[in-house]
């Protein structure tokens, strides 16, 4: 079967997404299937609707028997799958983009995003949380499944010994949807434990990293550390050295650095808004705070403070790790879907 794969930029963009990606190219090429990339450019956003009118991907598109479209590139795509006729057109969805717009742009990323749902003929959803969002939005949507991100891309090590300082660990890119922002106003309460914070993640807006720049007072900007991208053979290091993973996302369809801290045995404080919830039940391998609540996590990080009962969640926390599909098996899945479903 040969099978088109339409994503934005390359498929080695730093992001939960981006891996989900690239775990499906292998696993199709290990089932013997061809899979040619198409890699679309994305501009600010309303710029991609001019791809819609782009004869060469037309072309493209009706070379292939099936095109898996990660949903990101909609604005490109909206039109274009009705017009084309051939192929089966699948929308790989990672998160809703009117999830995470702006109020200036999210009516416009409904109206976009309704459209695009329409023209495809099935949907792959990764989390339960993004499916319902799909289809509140659009209820006609056509065929949907849900197919979960694997929990084996890393090899979770043993922790480092305690240092009697907590370790805090964000992981996501430096944007306002990812909440550091909260964090950082959390943490300028906790004032009665040592903590140290590392961030791990590339700055995509400037003009917020400036904003959390003058958040940080002085006493705070000791403690924490800005790490940039990590590789994810380096990951595992900053894993084995984190006590607690917070990621108080203003939404976040599913959460993989969730799945990887609980592999490691890191308990978690993460947002109600998306799929945390698939991953944490609240209490037991984590918390789950509402977006922007920095007071409710000031406490937890307070409770999270006491060795045993961190100890405890974390354990929990493995637990439910290792209850979770692996790469393999999710991708086994979804090629099923390819194959049987969708051709």
């Amino acid at each position: 079967m040969k099978i088109g794969l339409m994503i934005y930029n390359g498929l080695e963009q730093v992001s939960g997404g981006y891996l989900y990606d690239r775990m499906l190219v292998r696993a199709m090429r290990r089932r013997g299937h061809s899979i040619d990339i198409m890699n679309l450019l994305q501009r600010p956003y309303p710029d991609n609707i001019s791809d819609n009118f782009d004869s060469a991907l037309w072309d493209w598109m009706r070379e292939q028997d099936i095109v898996v479209q990660d949903e990101l590139c909609h604005p490109s795509l909206f039109l274009i799958n009705e017009r084309v006729g051939r192929p089966r057109v699948v929308a790989l969805v990672h998160n809703l983009s009117s999830c995470l717009a702006t109020p200036a742009m999210a009516e416009l990323s409904k109206v976009l995003e309704r459209n695009y749902l329409k023209g495809v003929d099935a949907v792959v959803c990764t989390s339960r949380a993004t499916l319902e969002a799909c289809r509140s939005l659009c209820p006609s949507m056509p065929p949907a499944t849900v197919i979960c991100p694997g929990k084996d891309h890393l090899n979770p090590q043993k922790k480092l010994p305690e240092t009697g300082v907590l370790r805090i660990l964000h992981v996501g890119n430096i944007h306002p949807n990812k909440g550091l922002d909260v964090l950082l106003e959390a943490l300028s309460q906790v004032t009665t434990i040592p903590f140290c914070l590392e961030v791990v993640g590339g700055t995509v807006d400037a003009a917020f990293r400036r904003r959390l720049d003058d958040l940080i007072g002085q006493p705070l900007r000791k403690k924490i550390r800005f790490l940039g991208e990590v590789s994810p053979d380096d990951m595992g290091e900053v894993y084995q050295r984190t006590d607690i993973l917070i990621a108080p996302s203003r939404y976040e369809g599913y959460g993989i650095a969730l799945l990887e801290a609980m592999g490691f045995g890191i308990p978690v404080i993460a947002s109600l808004a998306g799929g945390a919830g698939e991953l944490v039940t609240h209490g037991q391998e984590g918390f789950l705070v509402q977006p922007g609540d920095n007071g409710a996590i000031v406490e937890h990080i307070y409770a999270l403070a006491n060795d045993e009962f961190r100890e405890t969640m974390g354990q929990r926390a493995r637990k439910r790790w290792e209850e979770l599909p692996t790469w393999s098996e999710s991708m086994d899945q979804l090629i099923y879907f390819l194959e049987h479903t969708v051709s």
